[in-house]
């Protein structure tokens, strides 16, 4: 994710070979705007300089050092865009957000593909860059997801997948498969565009609008 209104924004920007991760215990507090954030970079004077420059920062303390780290507790200003309201809006969880060439990476647990779009739909109403870099399903996590798929959708997309359909050339025609079925042509055809519009809009949520 990248922005000029993301959190730590012009810090990420400005101080070369900077790491920067926040805790992840804290950062699904949907009624926050403090984080505590763990920085590494080799220059701790230039740092602190620049952060107290930051404009997407109200205020900060450094709460603790380490030989090549330091904790900082970081409150943000009101016009910086934070992600962890929008996860947590949509039932979701934070498992890390950390930085990379000039934004965030950050891996989310959500209860299936419409949260994910919520997220992507705030993103590009914000003109936030944003890209999912990595989609995964844990089995039982999305147990109560509804499929957008109709029975109808379904039948008519299988029947026509194993009549060979969809083969190039093409092994059965949309009269036939029609058939198989028992409706009209125009009928069978609508099905599988929207069928095949459903499965598109399922696989491909960050990419596309239902």
């Amino acid at each position: 994710m990248k922005h000029q209104t993301l959190a730590l924004a012009p810090t990420i920007e400005k101080v070369e070979g900077l790491d920067v991760e926040i805790l992840p215990e804290v950062t699904t507090d949907p009624q926050s705007d403090a984080f505590p954030y763990v920085f590494r970079t080799a220059d701790g004077d230039e740092l602190e300089s620049i952060l107290q420059s930051d404009y997407t920062i109200k205020r900060y303390k450094q709460i603790d050092e380490y030989e090549d780290a330091s904790l900082y507790y970081i409150r943000h200003s009101s016009d910086v865009h934070l992600i962890s309201p929008v996860v947590t809006d949509v039932d979701g969880l934070i498992l890390q957000a950390k930085t990379k060439d000039n934004g965030w990476i950050v891996r989310v647990q959500l209860p299936g593909r419409s949260e994910l779009h919520s997220i992507w739909k705030y993103a590009r109403k914000n003109d936030i860059e944003i890209n999912f870099l990595n989609i995964q399903r844990e089995d039982g996590f999305e147990a109560n997801e509804t499929h957008t798929l109709t029975e109808e959708q379904k039948e008519a997309l299988v029947v026509a997948y194993n009549q060979g359909y969809f083969s190039q050339p093409r092994e059965s025609s949309l009269e036939e498969i029609a058939d198989e079925v028992g409706i009209t042509s125009p009928a069978m055809g609508g099905r599988l565009k929207r069928g095949i519009r459903n499965l598109i809009a399922d696989s491909l949520p960050g990419e596309v609008e239902r």
